[in-house]
């Protein structure tokens, strides 16, 4: 069973995406990430930052992001399901998600942070404050 993420950590995890894998400046304006003009947060726009958790589409540039970073990306599809595999160019697996039936969007997000190390960084974070 696959758990409930709600709207809010749906938005939060877009926001990561945005600034650390896509290396845009998010700023927070009504509680919605928007995506700054340029990097001087008082000189933003209301560019709402994009669904990339939820929608294939925008999901699809992240993945196209993190082969622009150097990673290599294999996509499986059979009758189990969906496979995503991220690899380092040297061929080292990073992360490996299997039998994605739904929500493959939010799982291509995921393995993204891990590849940049965002995820792999927070996991430290939390062991060090409970150490």
């Amino acid at each position: 069973m696959e758990p409930i993420v709600t709207h809010k950590q749906e938005r939060e995890l877009d926001a990561r995406i945005a600034e650390k894998v896509m290396n845009e400046k998010v700023i927070w304006a009504d509680n919605k990430p928007c995506l700054a003009t340029n990097h001087d947060a008082a000189a933003h726009s209301e560019n709402s930052v994009p669904n990339y958790c939820t929608s294939v589409g925008a999901a699809m540039t992240v993945a196209m992001q993190v082969r622009r970073l150097g990673f290599t990306l294999d996509i499986l599809m059979d009758e189990r399901g969906t496979t995503l595999t991220v690899m380092t160019n040297s061929g080292e697996e990073v992360v490996r998600f299997e039998n994605i039936i739904t929500r493959f969007a939010q799982y291509m997000c995921h393995a993204a942070l891990i590849a940049v190390g965002e995820e792999r960084r927070r996991g430290e974070d939390r062991r060090r404050a409970r150490g």
